[in-house]
């Protein structure tokens, strides 16, 4: 058999036991493999050592996109520390909830969670926030925090060891600000509504304040225990502004900056009907004032039919009576004063 061909034979055995391309050298090995096979396969590239013994598939590294090299990053992090747990913005990040850049300043949603000192094959190895109950340490883009998770609050994801969702919502928001904060506990309680109530459409499950409360119970256990924690004043004050209509990060924000300009409180994510009889759900609403606000991001319009639709929406509203106003990222995070002028000038032409 050729040197290739060994190497090749090395690399399938190996790629049976591995978790998201990578695993122990122990492991390995007691599938057969000696450790000169293993070294041969690492001389000739086909192998990585990435951290305490443990091994990397080059191949699916090359070829793996973000989230995928995340994905692989915690498997090397459960292969060198068992009993540990992905937490805070790794496990946000692979339970698909909102995240944020690592100068806290944008939203990052899945691009990443800051970026380790090493890199393997130019691309740098992703940080890995992992609690295991007696290490704490920061190691390169391993990142020990020493705590105990519960069994209750950790789950099995694809393989990998993670905190549930509460628990990761708790744990990521006590290093964020609160604006942030309130936004990755809207998202988890609209989540865990969704789940709950399965019967209905969404926008109307989290309407439903006792399905909202229960959900709140759950998030609220989950954050027992963090009462001192860096970060806990934040997150004691985000809890009280948790609104689970609210679908995005964008309306997440802009209702804590609204509170911070002094507006008076909007009602979230509520039906309209407008002049054409059809029923128009909006992002927030001041009833009284019959002022609808709307929180446009950047994918609202992708096409065409998305701008010709939204203009019908906006004539058969204003046709019954209702004034709407509309602000950007930029107007309602990165400059809230903008969005709270427009707001605050619609409301007293509303009043009068």
């Amino acid at each position: 058999m050729s040197h290739p061909q060994r190497i090749a034979t090395t690399l399938t055995i190996a790629r049976a036991v591995m978790v998201h391309g990578a695993a122990p050298a122990h492991r390995l090995m007691s599938t057969g493999l000696t450790r000169h096979q293993l070294t041969a396969a690492v001389k000739a590239e086909a192998l990585v050592p990435i951290r305490f013994g443990v091994l990397l598939d080059v191949e699916q590294w090359r070829n793996a996109d973000e989230i995928a090299r995340l994905k692989t990053a915690v498997a090397a992090a459960h292969a060198a520390r068992p009993g540990g747990v992905a937490m805070g913005a790794t496990a946000a990040l692979l339970l698909e909830i909102p995240t944020f850049d690592a100068r806290g300043d944008g939203h990052s949603s899945g691009k990443g969670n800051g970026l380790g000192d090493r890199e393997v094959l130019g691309h740098q190895i992703p940080h890995v926030h992992f609690a295991l109950c007696n290490h704490g340490e920061n190691s390169g883009w391993l990142k020990l925090h020493k705590q105990e998770i519960p069994s209750h609050q950790r789950i099995e994801l694809n393989g990998l060891p993670v905190t549930a969702l509460a628990r990761t919502a708790i744990d990521y928001s006590l290093t964020l600000r609160l604006d942030q904060a309130v936004a990755v506990l809207d998202a988890c309680i609209r989540r865990v509504v969704g789940a709950m109530d399965t019967d209905r459409d969404i926008r109307r499950a989290v309407l439903d304040a006792k399905s909202v409360a229960s959900a709140l119970a759950a998030l609220q256990i989950a954050a027992l225990g963090s009462e001192w924690r860096d970060g806990a004043a934040v997150l004691r004050k985000a809890l009280t502004l948790i609104n689970p209509a609210s679908e995005s990060v964008l309306e997440s924000m802009s209702r804590v900056n609204m509170k911070r300009g002094r507006l008076p409180e909007p009602e979230c994510g509520q039906p309209v009907r407008g002049a054409d009889g059809h029923l128009y759900w909006c992002d927030f609403l001041w009833r009284r004032q019959r002022v609808i606000g709307e929180a446009d991001g950047m994918s609202k319009y992708l096409s065409i039919d998305d701008l010709r639709r939204e203009k019908i929406r906006q004539e058969a509203l204003a046709n019954a009576g209702w004034t709407v106003i509309r602000w950007n990222w930029a107007e309602g995070v990165v400059n809230p004063k903008v969005m709270q002028a427009r707001i605050r000038k619609a409301l007293e032409r509303g009043a009068a």
